[in-house]
Parts: structure tokens; sequence; C-alpha cells
């Protein structure tokens, strides 16, 4: 019998440890913060593919786009919205100021180049880019501990 047979039967569980399975659907609320700040095509690529369970080519026809994108999409937003360092800037206890966790998580979630971080907020580049490396650093310290 193998993993899959053992696994359909009632009440037969995964022998991997860790929480229990979320009900498919359900989002946690951290994931939820993060995924309200994408932008509204990407976030709906987002919550169709988890909430309504749509295909590729079925996400690809309600939004006008190639399964090839959305499958390219999927994959850069996954790995931005998993990243560990945009969840450590969601994180409630995060010690941050605002204006910090702001241009990390424009960076670092949406994809913002410095140049536009730069004009938007009106810094100079190079404070910019100052505050991403500072930001990375603060990452790797804060998670060596």
């Amino acid at each position: 019998m193998d993993r899959r047979e053992r696994l359909a039967r009632p009440g037969a569980t995964s022998s991997r440890p860790g929480p229990s399975p979320r009900p498919r659907g359900t989002l946690s609320a951290s994931f939820m913060k993060r995924l309200a700040v994408l932008p509204q095509r990407d976030r709906a690529i987002i919550e169709l593919t988890l909430r309504a369970n749509l295909s590729r080519a079925g996400i690809a026809r309600a939004l006008g786009i190639t399964p090839g994108q959305v499958t390219r999409r999927l994959r850069i937003l996954y790995a931005r919205l998993h990243d560990p360092l945009v969840v450590a800037l969601f994180d409630a206890r995060c010690p941050l100021t605002p204006e910090y966790r702001q241009l990390g998580t424009e960076h670092f979630l949406l994809g913002s180049s410095p140049r536009e971080l730069a004009d938007k907020h009106r810094l100079s580049v190079h404070d910019v880019r100052r505050t991403l490396v500072f930001l990375r650093g603060w990452h790797k310290g804060a998670a060596s501990r």
C-alpha cells in the first residue's frame, strides 16, 4: 500500500510533523495582510487560484491573459509573498519605523525599483538603496537570533 492509498483511508494522517492542514480556501491572517497590499490584478490571480481553485487556463480566460503569464505571475507572487523578509516586515512585532517598512514592502513585495521609490518618496536613489541594504542586514541579523 503506497502513501496515497494510506492517506485516502478515513482518519489517516500524514506522517510528517507540523501543524494540521488548514481547510482548503482558508488563508492565514498574516498572508491576507500581505495579499491586500498587492495590485488588484495580482491579488485576483492569487485569489482565483487559492479560493476559486481555478486552473491556470481558467484564470487566463477570466483575466484575458495566457496560461504561461498566469504561471509566471504566480511563481513571482508566491516567492514575494512568502519571502521571509516580507513576512518579517508585516509582523506586528517588527521594530522598524513605518517609513522603513513601507520602503521594504514596496520594493520586496511589490517589486518597485529604487528609482521609482526615490521619485515616489522624494528621496535620493542613494538613500533608498542604503535603506534597502539596511533592511536586508536587519533581517539577516534578526533571522540569526
